[in-house]
């Protein structure tokens, strides 16, 4: 008798491992769909910030370059790196600021004693600086 109840108490045991492991199949589910939830939750927070990091650089960027600009039009056009020829025939039409310059058109610019060449020397020095003339109205 005593194989029988040996045989018994293995199957009892049996029976509650299996339901313990079955448990544990359940809860180690469980965990992942939580650790998914968490996963997914810090993802999505995570996203959000750097959309708003790159909104604000975007507009920090805005800013800077406004700024730069205003600095760039005010300043004078021999610091533009012209030859004398050049700034000398821009005063002649009383044009000193980098922002007068560039509120001229090229045939506007074009004198007796500005050419195409000092035209052209002015179009360049401009353009290193991500600026131009004004475009024909």
């Amino acid at each position: 008798m005593s194989l029988a109840n040996d045989v018994s108490n293995l199957e009892s045991k049996v029976a509650q491992l299996q339901k313990e492991n079955e448990r544990l199949k359940q809860e180690s589910a469980s965990y992942d769909r939580m650790r998914s939830h968490v996963s997914t939750g810090a993802l999505t927070k995570n996203l959000a910030l750097v959309g708003e990091i790159k909104e604000k650089l975007e507009e920090f960027s805005k800013n800077i370059t406004d700024i730069l600009t205003g600095i760039l039009m005010s300043l004078s056009v021999e610091d533009l790196g012209l030859t004398v020829r050049a700034v000398n025939c821009l005063a002649a039409e009383k044009i000193f600021l980098v922002e007068d310059l560039t509120k001229r058109t090229e045939l506007e610019l074009m004198t007796p004693t500005m050419g195409k060449k000092t035209i052209n020397e002015i179009k360049e020095a401009l353009a290193e600086y991500g600026l131009s003339l004004r475009k024909k109205s």
